[in-house]
């Protein structure tokens, strides 16, 4: 058995892009982020059990108008608790089943007459498979039902098909090619809306041009559905990330990025196409 912990704080920014963020907004939306978790693993012959519980508390800070005016955003501060329970059987040293049950209790600070207080608590089942085909492929692919239930009657409910998983499949020592989705349930800092579905696919491809040149690709796709409002946002998007490793501690890193939104429906906002260029310095220890 083993015990992990940690603890955390973060002052992050949210993207221009990011369809949770109110579009009157002149700049870029800060929040502190917070909290903690721990877990700790069982093994008992071929079952394994992984629980983890954590907390994460989310301060969010007033954003200014395109035309000055401040735009509170108390009403998206909140504390979210979660805990897990995944149970993996081995029926074969390269394969195993497994059953997982997520679950999380999200408590605003406040509301307000816009944006009633959009308390929740929500479940996620998972049931699947992780395996190994020779050195070729592995996985870890697994699908269930997810639900979010609002405390006030005014919000609807999230709820449907659940999936999470990855392949990587091996192409040679040098090129790996993944493909992943996801679908869960994201807060929304949306007047009207409580949440958000989302669903992610991803391909990507990686490969070691040379000991210290990798090269990186992406493509994927988001979709986003809302809750209580007729929005449904599609994202695409694509990069291509280039590292090149001056020695072991030292690199240097460029990379393209670009993206597109479709909004539609009745409150569809504005689409976009956005092009991001990077250079970086990169410090390993």
């Amino acid at each position: 058995r083993d015990v992990r912990a940690d603890l955390n704080y973060a002052r992050e920014v949210e993207p221009r892009t990011a369809s949770n963020t109110p579009a009157s907004i002149a700049e870029p939306i800060e929040y502190d982020r917070y909290g903690g978790a721990l877990g700790s693993t069982w093994t008992f012959n071929r079952l394994r059990l992984v629980g983890t519980a954590g907390v994460q508390a989310y301060d969010y800070k007033d954003g200014i108008s395109v035309s000055g005016v401040v735009v509170p955003q108390d009403t998206r501060d909140q504390t979210t608790t979660t805990a897990s329970l995944r149970a993996d059987y081995a029926i074969s040293p390269a394969t195993a089943v497994f059953f997982q049950i997520e679950g999380n209790q999200r408590r605003f600070d406040t509301g307000d007459a816009l944006t009633p207080l959009r308390d929740s608590d929500g479940v996620n089942l998972l049931a699947g498979a992780n395996f190994e085909l020779g050195a070729l492929v592995r996985g870890d692919v697994g699908v269930g039902y997810i639900s979010q239930r609002f405390d006030n009657p005014l919000y609807g409910q999230l709820d449907g098909f659940s999936a999470r998983g990855r392949l990587d499949y091996f192409i040679t020592n040098l090129i790996t090619l993944g493909l992943s989705a996801n679908r869960s349930v994201a807060d929304s800092g949306i007047v009207g809306s409580a949440g958000i579905l989302t669903t992610r696919v991803e391909a990507t491809v990686d490969y070691e041009f040379r000991r210290n040149v990798i090269v990186e690709g992406r493509l994927g796709t988001l979709v986003e559905e809302f809750d209580t409002l007729d929005r449904q946002n599609d994202t695409y998007y694509a990069g291509l990330r280039a590292t090149y490793l001056l020695n072991r501690s030292v690199g240097v890193t460029g990379s393209y990025a670009y993206e597109t939104r479709d909004s539609s429906g009745t409150s569809a906002i504005n689409d976009f196409n956005a092009h991001r260029l990077i250079l970086s310095l990169v410090l390993q220890y």
